[in-house]
């Protein structure tokens, strides 16, 4: 930095230059934890409310095609893969992701939640998940995370027999009135 003589109009220029500099470094800190947030995103197989495996709620077809392969079932309107998604995608009818669920031990959230937790450590990760006891013979407890994904309410359902089993995630629709 520059000596600052007695001149009002140095010192203006001074703090003109030092409040560049720190907007410049605000925004270079910014962009440094936005990157390490998408690759922490980008490793996680499981981003709650969003995706599993990197295929993501609203994604084509043809991008869950290049993503994850051939499936190695088609039941339409789902998916089905054995390999590392060890689960299902289930497309709308205009061919785009509404469903994905995943049973595979291998696919962790950020706060390794994933097949195989306890409900404890999903409930620690996850305080804002409403859990419940399941009335069904297959479920023994339900958690569910409601959150907003390019502008659609979304849900991720941690489904559980004894330990975690299944994470689902899909768009919630909306209700209409006058119908249940």
């Amino acid at each position: 930095m520059e000596p600052v003589s007695g001149d009002p109009r140095d010192r203006q220029a001074s703090r003109s230059r030092h409040g560049q500099f720190v907007r410049i470094a605000a925004l270079a800190a910014v962009a440094v934890s936005s990157l390490s947030l998408a690759a922490a995103n980008a490793s996680a197989g499981i981003i709650p409310g969003q995706g599993i495996d990197r295929v993501a709620i609203g994604s084509s077809e043809a991008a869950v095609a290049r993503r994850l392969g051939r499936p190695d079932a088609v039941r339409p309107p789902s998916w089905w893969y054995r390999d590392s998604l060890e689960g299902e995608v289930g497309f709308d009818f205009s061919r785009h992701v509404n469903d994905i669920s995943t049973m595979s031990p291998h696919q962790r959230t950020v706060r390794d939640v994933g097949p195989g937790s306890s409900a404890p450590r999903v409930r620690r990760a996850y305080p804002r998940a409403h859990c419940y006891r399941h009335p069904s013979a297959q479920w023994s407890l339900l958690c569910v995370l409601r959150s907003r994904y390019r502008r659609r309410l979304t849900e991720t359902d941690f489904l559980f027999a004894g330990r975690l089993r299944r994470v689902d995630i899909y768009i919630v629709r909306p209700t209409q009135p006058g119908r249940a």
